[in-house]
C-alpha cells in the first residue's frame, strides 16, 4: 500500500467514524435556538391546518348556534347596540362578551358574505392563535429553561390534544386572549416593551374579562424584580461612594506619597 492510498485510508475512517457519532448523538444536540423555534413552528402549523379540516367538517357545539344568533345581532344592531338585544328569549343566550366582541363578529359576517362559514371562522381564529400560543411559550421559556425543554414545551402546546377540542371543535374566544396574554407578558417582562405589552392586554381583556387576573400577577413580578435589582445596585453604588470620600480626604495622596 503506497503512502496516499494509506493517507485515502485514514481519512475514509475517520469520516465514518464522525458520521457514527453524529447518527449515535441524541438529535437534540443539534438544536440551535433557530432550528428549535422552527421545529415548534412546523408543529403548529399542522395542528392548525388538522383543526381547520375539523372546522370545516363539522358543526361544533352549541356555542356556534350562539355566536351565530350574536354575529345577527351585530348584523342588525351594531356591535354596541346588540347589548339591548334580550338573548334570553330567543336562543336561551346571554351576551355577556366584552365590546371588541362585537367588532369582531363584525369581520365575521363581512366573512360570511364572502362565503366563509361563521362556524369555521369562530374556530380558524382560535386555532390560528393556538400557533402563536406555542411560538410564545417557546421564546418565554428558553430564556429561563433549557433549549430541549423550551422546545417541547412549546410543541406540547401546538399539538395538545385539549386544544383540540378547544379550538378545532368547540368554537369559543378561549384561546384568542390566552394568545394575547402571553404576548402582553412577553413584551412587558422579557422585551421590556411596555406600551405594546399593555395593549396586547388591553386586547385581552376586550375579548374577555378574565385575564383582568394577570394584572396584579405582572405588576407584583415587575415591583420585586425592580427591587432586586435595585438591591443589586446598591453595594456598587456604595463602594463608589466610599472611594470619592477616600480621595476627598487625602487618602489617593497618602498612598502615593509612600
Amino acid at each position: 500500500m503506497t503512502l496516499k492510498d494509506g493517507l485515502e485510508t485514514r481519512g475514509r475512517l475517520g469520516t465514518e467514524r464522525r458520521l457514527g457519532d453524529l447518527t449515535r448523538a441524541p438529535f437534540w444536540t443539534f438544536l440551535n435556538s433557530e432550528r428549535a423555534r422552527i421545529v415548534v413552528l412546523l408543529v403548529g402549523l399542522a395542528a392548525f391546518l388538522a383543526k381547520l379540516l375539523i372546522a370545516m367538517g363539522t358543526y361544533g357545539t352549541q356555542d356556534i348556534t350562539w355566536w351565530a344568533g350574536f354575529a345577527e345581532g351585530v348584523s342588525q344592531r351594531g356591535p354596541v347596540g346588540i347589548y339591548g338585544i334580550n338573548f334570553g328569549i330567543l336562543n336561551g343566550s346571554v351576551f355577556n362578551h366584552p365590546p371588541l366582541v362585537g367588532y369582531l363578529l363584525e369581520v365575521v359576517n363581512r366573512l360570511s358574505d364572502w362565503g366563509v362559514p361563521l362556524r369555521v371562522t369562530i374556530r380558524a381564529v382560535s386555532s390560528a392563535a393556538d400557533l402563536f400560543s406555542g411560538l410564545l411559550v417557546f421564546e418565554i421559556l428558553r430564556r429561563r429553561r433549557s433549549l430541549l425543554r423550551s422546545t417541547i414545551s412549546g410543541m406540547a402546546v401546538g399539538a395538545s390534544p385539549v386544544l383540540f377540542l378547544i379550538s378545532g371543535y368547540h368554537g369559543n374566544t378561549d384561546p384568542l386572549f390566552v394568545m394575547l396574554v402571553l404576548l402582553g407578558s412577553f413584551l412587558i417582562i422579557d422585551k421590556r416593551m411596555a406600551l405594546l405589552g399593555g395593549v396586547a392586554l388591553g386586547l385581552a381583556i376586550g375579548i374577555k374579562l378574565v385575564p383582568i387576573v394577570v394584572l396584579p400577577t405582572i405588576a407584583v413580578y415587575l415591583f420585586r424584580h425592580d427591587r432586586a435589582r435595585r438591591v443589586q445596585h446598591v453595594p456598587a453604588c456604595e463602594r463608589s461612594r466610599s472611594g470619592s470620600l477616600w480621595k476627598r480626604r487625602g487618602g489617593g495622596r497618602g498612598v502615593a506619597g509612600r
